[in-house]
């Protein structure tokens, strides 16, 4: 660096030549760099650069421009990822599991908004799509999907889950009444009556009574994440009839499996997640039946599935909230949210008041019913709705499960999979119409 000359009347002097002073703007790029990791600036790093940005004598406006600048990819990529997501729950609500050619289109798609595998992988998991193609390894690789989003706002979604495991998740309802009149209580007395089934080795059966009622079925219309299938709300009158304490256990199963076939065969440990006091799951809704089919031939007693209006019901135990206990849901409430790695025992959590335990979350559970896409028609005895023909695409399920979001765990929730589907999602809960025996 060669110094600066300039002349004063005395003669030469000479200035020495000093270091050019750091552009603020640069230093202020860095430190947004820094500190907006993963496009979001936390309160800290606000506090920081404020600071620095006083310390730098940059204007205000410029240091947002700035901030604006290193920001944008972030959110042009949260952006691009919220477009795939969207994409891929409509291909979801037509075809499911999807097939060959949509899912050769969802990866030039991917291509085109500049998503990496890694950066969708958490997008497939969270809406727990079942892709089956040559590839899978076999079924318990085949993760069940989620119905797709019915509308709401994406935002909203991961606002929810985000660290679903500490906070609590509120649902509330929206200004105004609940809509109609209040749930019928019960018209027996409601005090919590069991029975008990011997399934031999020690493991029991427990059924808690149903008293019977009437209730509003379906979502409420100022509930908040409701979507058209919860629809029409209408009134439900069901009987009195007796449900399983608990989703059905692994021992429980296994025990069963053990018994003599009625239809097909049971596999004796089929969970991936083991465990006596774990509930069932990676059985299929003709598993399910079967269980249920051998618990008659060895019972006498009417064991089966519980229609989606008896589910409702039996879980709703009187409440109109999104839960049965109340508008909130929390970890320590349910298992539930992307937080968490597998089912955990049953009876984990509080029951609700007709002293059902995890009706919300842990595993989803079968129901008799065909699925149907809204309430039009819906029968309103409480029975099982079938279609005419003896086998049905799709069955419901019910209760969200450990994986799920929230709003999926919500007592009038409801999804659907093929019968012939096994994944560690779900599993179920019986019910039986008229115990003749305490055997």
């Amino acid at each position: 660096m060669n110094p600066e000359r300039y002349v004063f009347q005395d003669g030469e002097k000479i200035l020495l030549a000093q270091a050019v002073v750091a552009d603020p703007r640069q230093a202020y790029r860095k430190l947004v760099e820094k500190y907006g990791l993963d496009g979001e600036i936390r309160a800290t790093g606000k506090a920081i650069l404020r600071r620095n940005r006083l310390k730098l004598d940059l204007p205000e406006d410029v240091a947002k421009l700035i901030q604006d600048e290193v920001l944008l990819p972030y959110r042009l990529h949260q952006e691009n990822l919220t477009e795939y997501e969207a994409v891929l729950r409509e291909e979801l609500a037509i075809e499911n599991p999807l097939g060959a050619r949509t899912l050769a289109e969802l990866k030039d798609l991917q291509k085109l908004l500049g998503l990496t595998d890694k950066s969708v992988e958490e997008i497939w998991i969270n809406n727990c799509i079942r892709v089956k193609s040559s590839e899978s390894v076999g079924d318990e690789d085949l993760i069940p999907p989620s119905p797709p989003s019915k509308g709401g706002d994406m935002k909203e979604v991961s606002e929810q889950v985000n660290g679903s495991e500490k906070a609590t998740l509120k649902v509330p309802l929206r200004s105004g009444d609940l809509g109609g009149s209040p749930t019928t209580q019960p018209t027996e007395n409601s005090q919590i009556n069991t029975f008990q089934t011997d399934l031999g080795n020690g493991v029991f059966l427990d059924m808690i009574r149903i008293p019977a009622g009437e209730f509003w079925m379906g979502s409420v219309g100022n509930e908040e994440s409701t979507y058209d299938d919860g629809y029409p709300r209408h009134r439900v009158k069901v009987p009195e009839f007796w449900m399983g304490k608990f989703a059905v256990t692994q021992a429980q199963w296994s025990a069963v499996a053990k018994l003599p076939k009625v239809k097909q065969d049971l596999e004796a440990n089929p969970s991936k997640f083991k465990g006596a006091d774990l509930p069932i799951e990676q059985v299929s809704w003709f598993d399910a039946v079967e269980f249920c089919d051998r618990l008659v031939q060895k019972t006498g007693n009417t064991y089966r599935l519980p229609s989606e209006a008896e589910w409702e019901y039996a879980c709703r135990a009187g409440t109109e909230t999104p839960f049965h206990f109340g508008t909130e849901i929390s970890s320590k409430l349910a298992n539930y949210g992307k937080n968490h790695k597998g089912t955990i025992d049953v009876g984990s959590f509080s029951p609700n008041d007709f002293g059902l335990y995890d009706t919300h979350g842990n595993v989803w559970e079968w129901c008799m019913d065909d699925w149907h896409n809204n309430y039009q028609g819906a029968p309103d005895d409480g029975s099982a709705w079938m279609k005419i023909s003896e086998t049905a695409s799709r069955k419901v399920r019910r209760g969200g499960s450990w994986g799920d979001f929230p709003r999926d765990c919500r007592s009038a929730y409801r999804s659907y999979d093929d019968p012939g589907s096994r994944n560690y999602f779900i599993g179920f809960r019986v019910m039986c119409c008229s115990p003749r025996t305490l055997a």
